[in-house]
């Protein structure tokens, strides 16, 4: 139970920040992005985009807690605001037919624009970073970060196996069932404000 209980704050901290950096809805592209490139381009470019996007969270792990206390944003305000902003980013997607539509023609080869950003390190990421570090504090979300971005790099690295063993309506299932999830943990956060603003 104590080893549980060590544990608990680390898989409540990487469950929504995976979810929120979404590599399972943006697979697809990913695969339409390296269409055609050599396979050390591919592994290179996903090695790069993973990094920078940790690098990107990270430094908004502590930079945007910093500007929230100057202008004053409580942990219960920004509890409320980042939950109903995830909750509609799920509802969103959830009603989309195909939510990667929305985003743009991705450019090929580009690790930085826009697979580090907006793709993996999107608003809903870094948004999902700082209501983390309010809750969990800032180790525990970094090594949520890292783990994440390593959990990340490992989907998109071996993305024509996975587009092939799931098929374009099973990433499409996985995403939709991935913001249901994401919705729940909303909504727990927008209840976990409220009861702060009391």
């Amino acid at each position: 139970m104590q080893f549980y209980d060590f544990l608990r704050p680390y898989i409540l901290s990487f469950v929504p920040l995976f979810i929120a950096m979404g590599a399972f809805d943006f697979l697809p592209m990913v695969l339409a992005m390296t269409h055609g490139m050599k396979e050390s381009e591919r592994k290179k470019m996903m090695q790069e985009g993973s990094a920078v996007a940790g690098l990107i969270l990270v430094t908004f792990l502590f930079v945007g807690k910093a500007v929230f206390l100057l202008l004053g944003v409580s942990d219960s305000d920004f509890l409320v605001a980042g939950g109903l902003l995830l909750l509609v980013l799920s509802i969103k997607n959830l009603l989309l037919v195909d939510p990667d539509k929305t985003m743009g023609q991705p450019v090929l080869g580009m690790s930085i624009v826009p697979l580090a950003t907006p793709l993996i390190a999107g608003p809903a990421a870094m948004a999902t970073t700082v209501i983390l570090l309010n809750t969990y504090g800032a180790l525990v979300t970094l090594v949520s970060i890292l783990l994440n971005c390593i959990v990340t790099w490992l989907i998109l690295d071996q993305a024509p196996l996975l587009g092939r063993l799931f098929g374009e309506r099973g990433t499409q299932a996985l995403s939709k069932v991935s913001y249901i999830l994401l919705a729940s943990i909303a909504v727990m956060m927008i209840r976990h404000g409220i009861l702060m603003l009391k």
